[in-house]
Parts: structure tokens; sequence; C-alpha cells
């Protein structure tokens, strides 16, 4: 499988610091930004172990341990979602889509670790084919994605008069 280092990627997105806000009243933009760099800063350490077990576990067929690796770090990644959708967004100028992109950025890791689980719990070869070769149509996107997730964010500071450092 043709991958990028998760952990690289999520490096990458956010090192950017900001700051963020949740639905118990996020008292200025820069603190909801900051939010959701810390979701994906707290996802960082558990994602890269994640994803070396399940280099091994692949490495080795050992695709039942492989699903079951993927499917705690899909778990993991979902909860940030949650609680990324339960932030109170509405009073700040953009915040709603900061926090759709924030959302998709976090769904498309997610998406990862979910063709991860298919690829271990599929029933045969086909299937684990089929499964890897989504992966390569998901890391395709990769670029994209980031790039999208760093120009919301750009953007939200701008209208709200913080900025991004870099």
């Amino acid at each position: 499988m043709k991958q990028m280092s998760l952990f690289t990627l999520l490096l990458s997105v956010f090192l950017l610091s900001c700051t963020s806000t949740k639905k118990e009243n996020a008292e200025t933009p820069m603190q909801f930004s900051e939010k959701i760099v810390n979701a994906e800063i707290q996802l960082s350490e558990p994602l890269a172990k994640a994803e070396q077990n399940i280099r091994a576990q692949a490495d080795s067929a050992n695709y039942e341990d492989m699903g079951k690796t993927a499917a705690e770090a899909e778990k993991l990644v979902q909860e940030k979602i949650d609680e990324i959708e339960k932030l109170s967004v509405s009073d700040f100028k953009g915040g709603e889509d900061f926090q759709k992109s924030a959302i998709n950025y976090f769904e498309y890791v997610k998406s990862i670790y979910t063709t991860y689980k298919n690829i271990g719990e599929a029933e045969n070869e086909g299937v684990r084919l089929a499964q890897t070769r989504q992966m390569d149509t998901i890391l395709a996107t990769q670029k994209n994605v980031i790039t999208m997730m760093q120009a919301a964010q750009d953007k939200f500071a701008i209208e709200n008069g913080f900025q991004v450092e870099k």
C-alpha cells in the first residue's frame, strides 16, 4: 500500500498554532481554533502507534488484529469529530465554515482507519485488494484535504482578527 505516514499528515496539518472553543461557550475565536488544533494533537500519538501496529499486522498478514487496531483508531477519531460537532461557533464570523472544514478533515482521517479496518475484516483477497485500492484513492486526496483545512483555518483567523502561527 502506498501511503504517507499518518503521523506526518497530522503534524503537517496542524503545525499551525491557533485556538478553538466548545459549546460550553467559546470565549474567543482563537480559543475555538485552538480546540480544533488540540483535538488533532491529542490524536497524533495514539494514531501514530496505531499506524505502526497496523503496518506490522499487515506485513505479517495478521488481518484480524489489523481490523481491531483500526477500529480502535477509528473510534478515537470519531470521538474528536463528536467533540467538534458539539462546539458552539455561531458567535464567530466564519465559525460554521471552519467547523465544517475541521469535521471534513477529521472525517478524512477517520476514512483511512475505516479502510484499514475493512482491509483487516475482508472476507477474501479480492475484497482486500479492492479496499487497498480504496486506500490509494483516499491517500491521493491527502494534499487537497490538508490544503483546504489550512485555508479554512487561515480564513477564520483573518475574519476574526488573529494570526495563525506557522
